[in-house]
């Protein structure tokens, strides 16, 4: 069946490309317009845009059934009403989608709405549409006024500024996301700005009109792609909304096809009122329609709502079989989608989660899925430090504006013991546009225990790494020393797990080594600083590269400070070497602590200076054989020899330095009192007394070699 309108003969509205293409634009603009609306999102000006799109696209699917030329120059008018919106909305719509700064363009919105306000009433006079004609296939196309190239300019250079406000979005974060809106806006309004051709009496037919409403259907995944709008859930978002306009869609296709074959006639104008009050019904059916197939769909397809007893009870379990960081995240992962219908998550570790001992920023992605990166200074972790608490988006402004920019709804700090362990970024439900009392109840939780497994994996992993390295650091210590003539007992408590002291008893076919050296600090760095200093000087000596305590330190520091200078680290050491052939006579270089000799027939202790270069090893390299000096120094049988660290004499009283320290008085006392006993207990002894003097409390490493004469 055909129907004759003004004389042209014309396809039924089905298979008619022009009417079709305006009414797919009218009700997709028109979902998505009050989608955006119904969901108060802070994208405002684009749900104006796709209303004004709306608009456009109802008298247009009117015009092109028009006939009359007094009811096609009317509904023309009409159209451009839409028109003029269109430009103002879709640059206001782009400064709101890249955050730009609204005084920076506030003059260009004042200019636009004074062009508004001057348009829109020359749309009804012959100054915009001078009057219609046949243009192609078209039995009423407008003529161009003698001021409709002003309004082309307006439109195009509100076009040509969002596109440059999108350009410089793509140029300032490299996003795809931005060049992704930018190439649609492009094509889109390529399409879209077909329909002035005919206008200027350019023979080019409005083909690219279906484009504006892909348009905007393209931006809307857009700002999906940004984490900034959640329209993206297939049951609960998009199916029912199709389903809703699809219905709204099929009713007015059915109301117009049943006019026009009850009738015979086109579009009369008769119908666009009918069509007005229509599209009033709509916008206030489809959010119902949507939330009653959102709601049936959720009964049929989702879970719902949870005991969040019951998922705690699930999270615990799960975590307990946990033995790795990629396990928390895939557990997380499994119960935050299926019980807790989280849309996403990320899950943040300190940087060196698993090798440093200290927790600090950055906070990195535990997932590989996620890109999101957070410094100490970043504003989101100077809040979790303040708050240690859940950070919802609703908050406040400020950290509502935060969220955004990572499109997180909710940040959850995982805590143990007031340290930030983990930092878990939530999205949004899938089915609630805001977390439940429940939710509210479970995420605190959550955190904790997350940050009872972390720091339960930590412990572990340290706990088997300090294993290792302890009994590595036990083994390079000399194991039952001996040197001739002499009775020895050697004792090295660390103050940590690892103790930055060392010393060790080398003996060579011409004579035998004693070294004893303080690392600067204590724990794992300075261990290994140790096991350095360890390695360097056993080869020093097993090379025969020195033959006096002078040339070993001199040789040692050297090679040292090199090692130190690649590392980028600063840990110099005090160090003595003492050096004898039999036990009694000994050569000595140093810089350290004194050694304290405890003569057979006197009462009290004599204190040895060392002090034969300065500031330890491992600092100047520059420093020449010369510098190294050396003493000498003897023993009578009955003697006793004793070289400890600064961990011994500044131990502190009950922990506190203010309350003093042991001191060499207190070591020369027990030094002293256990003269006549084996040197066994005397080490037993001390290091009873320290543990009584401090309350059990050691600051720094504590190692000793006492020796006597026999």
């Amino acid at each position: 069946m055909h129907l004759v309108f003004g004389g042209h003969k014309k396809q039924h509205l089905m298979s008619s490309y022009y009417p079709i293409s305006a009414i797919i634009n009218l009700f997709t603009s028109l979902g998505l317009g009050i989608l955006f609306i119904s969901k108060k999102s802070r994208f405002r000006q684009f749900s104006y845009y796709n209303l004004a799109i709306a608009l456009w696209s109802c008298f247009y699917v009117g015009w092109q059934y028009a006939g009359s030329r007094e009811s096609a120059i009317w509904l023309i008018e009409l159209l451009m009403v839409g028109a003029t919106l269109i430009p103002r909305f879709y640059f206001l719509s782009v400064a709101e989608i890249v955050d730009a700064d609204a005084s920076q363009f506030k003059w260009i919105k004042r200019i636009n709405t004074f062009c508004v306000l001057i348009f829109i009433p020359l749309m009804f006079t012959r100054w915009m549409i001078h009057s219609v004609s046949v243009k192609l296939d078209f039995p009423y196309w407008p003529n161009a006024g003698k001021l409709f190239p002003l309004f082309l300019l307006y439109f195009f250079i509100n076009v040509l500024l969002g596109y440059y406000l999108l350009y410089k979005k793509y140029r300032a974060t490299k996003s795809n996301r931005y060049l992704f809106m930018f190439v649609t806006t492009l094509i889109a309004f390529t399409g879209g700005s077909t329909n002035y051709f005919l206008w200027l009496d350019i023979p080019i037919p409005p083909a690219g009109n279906i484009l504006v409403g892909i348009y905007a259907v393209l931006v809307a995944v857009a700002i999906t792609k940004l984490n900034l709008l959640d329209i993206s859930l297939i049951i609960t978002r998009n199916v029912a909304w199709v389903i809703g306009t699809a219905a709204i869609s099929g009713g007015y296709l059915l109301f117009i096809a049943m006019d026009s074959f009850a009738t015979g006639t086109d579009f009369p104008s008769r119908v666009i009122a009918p069509t007005l009050g229509y599209l009033i019904l709509s916008a206030w059916l489809l959010p119902k329609i949507r939330l009653w197939i959102q709601t049936e769909a959720k009964k049929k397809f989702l879970k719902g709502t949870y005991d969040y007893r019951e998922v705690l009870t699930k999270f615990t379990n799960r975590f307990s079989r946990c033995a790795s960081i990629s396990e928390v995240v895939t557990a997380l992962e499994i119960h935050l989608t299926q019980d807790i219908e989280i849309r996403w998550s990320s899950f943040l570790i300190p940087e060196g989660f698993d090798e440093k001992k200290e927790l600090s920023g950055p906070y990195i992605p535990a997932d590989t899925h996620s890109d999101i990166r957070l410094t100490e200074t970043d504003a989101l972790i100077q809040i979790i430090g303040a708050k240690s608490e859940i950070i919802y988006a609703s908050h406040s402004p400020e950290i509502t504006k935060i969220l955004e920019t990572i499109g997180c709804a909710a940040v959850v700090p995982c805590m143990h013991n007031d340290q930030l362990m983990a930092i878990l970024l939530l999205g949004e439900k899938m089915v609630h546009n805001r977390f439940t009392p429940d939710d509210k109840s479970l995420l605190p939780l959550l955190g904790t225990q997350i940050g009872i497994v972390l720091n339960r994996l930590r412990k572990t992993r340290f706990e088997a790494e300090i294993n290792i390295a302890q009994r590595i650091q036990s083994e390079v210590l000399p194991r039952n020393p001996s040197i001739p003539n002499l009775e020895l007992a050697c004792l090295m408590v660390p103050a940590t797990e690892m103790g930055g002291d060392y010393y060790d008893i080398i003996h060579t076919p011409t004579g035998t080594w004693i070294l004893l050296g303080d690392v600067t600090g204590h724990g794992v760095g300075s261990a290994m600083v140790m096991f350095m200093v360890q390695s360097i000087i056993t080869t020093l000596v097993k090379s025969n590269s020195a033959s006096t305590p002078s040339e070993l330190l001199y040789n040692a520091n050297r090679i040292l400070c090199q090692n130190m200078q690649r590392l980028n680290e600063g840990r110099p050491l005090t160090i003595v070497a003492l050096y004898t052939v039999d036990g009694h006579q000994f050569s000595y270089c140093g810089s350290h602590e004194s050694l304290m000799i405890l003569r057979h027939d006197q009462p009290n202790v004599e204190m040895v200076e060392i002090d034969q270069f300065p500031f330890g090893i491992g600092m100047i390299e520059e420093m020449s054989l010369a510098e190294f000096g050396e003493g000498t120094l003897s023993l009578a049988p009955g003697d006793i020899l004793f070289i400890g660290t600064d961990g011994i004499t500044e131990a502190a009283k009950n922990g506190k330095y203010s309350n003093g320290t042991f001191g060499e008085a207190g070591l020369a006392d027990c030094l002293i009192s256990h003269r006549t006993q084996p040197l066994t207990e005397f080490s037993d002894a001390l290091i009873t007394q320290l543990k009584q003097y401090t309350n059990n409390t050691f600051h720094d490493d504590i190692t000793f070699i006492a020796a006597r004469s026999v």
